[in-house]
């Protein structure tokens, strides 16, 4: 396949994702309501999840892509959390 298949082919496939992605999200919105969706006070942080999981879905992919340049920057940005300089806590 080449380059210009291969884009034509992940658009046709994440575009349904993306859209499936959005209707999870709209319905645990009407679900749970809003409140409890977006962990507003005496609710659920459900939608928090998608935050977690998104770079480490997407991470694959930016290896492809980036190859070294991506592994670098990763060793050196934390994924969700900031690190302490080493020798610090």
């Amino acid at each position: 396949m080449h380059g210009g298949s291969r884009a034509i082919s992940r658009f046709v496939t994440g575009i349904p994702l993306a859209l499936l992605r959005g209707l999870i999200v709209v319905w645990g919105i009407i679900t749970l309501g809003r409140k409890n969706t977006f962990g507003l006070k005496g609710g659920h942080a459900l939608l928090s999840f998608v935050y977690v999981l998104a770079p480490i879905a997407e991470e694959s992919w930016l290896e492809q892509q980036y190859g070294q340049a991506y592994r670098e920057y990763r060793r050196s940005a934390p994924r969700l959390w900031p690190r302490s300089p080493r020798g610090q806590t």
